[in-house]
């Protein structure tokens, strides 16, 4: 048996297939793969919430929210139009130097990631 690297393209098909039918082993080694790829943080988002990783959303909207550049047309259509505005609502905050315990982080869960609050259940 020879050994050879897995293209991207080819690591998120293994993704794919793993997460249909519930391989778990093959789509961890996936995830565990893909997480550790230079992948731009909007294409991360994408795969993360098609194929349920929310390991990887948190470093991706916090690097996301961190950049420099702006979004770009494609990558808000990407994203799509409720988590566009949850980006520039972070990013403003940032600029604006509203920090919360736990630096960009706290900011990014605090936007992206809310405690749910369950008043159907009292």
């Amino acid at each position: 048996m020879y050994d050879r690297t897995l293209s991207l393209e080819e690591l998120i098909d293994l993704l794919s297939v793993s997460t249909r039918f519930d391989f778990e082993r093959i789509r961890q080694l996936a995830i565990n793969t893909i997480g550790k790829k230079d992948l731009p943080p909007v294409d991360l988002i994408f795969l993360a919430e098609k194929y349920d990783v929310d390991q990887w959303l948190r470093r991706a909207y916090m690097a996301l929210c961190q950049r420099r550049e702006p979004l770009e047309v494609e990558e808000a259509r990407k994203l799509g139009f409720e988590k566009t505005v949850l980006v520039a609502k972070a990013r403003e905050k940032l600029a604006q130097g509203y920090i919360l315990p736990g630096g960009v982080g706290g900011l990014v869960d605090k936007i992206f990631f809310p405690p749910h609050n369950d008043a159907s259940a009292s």
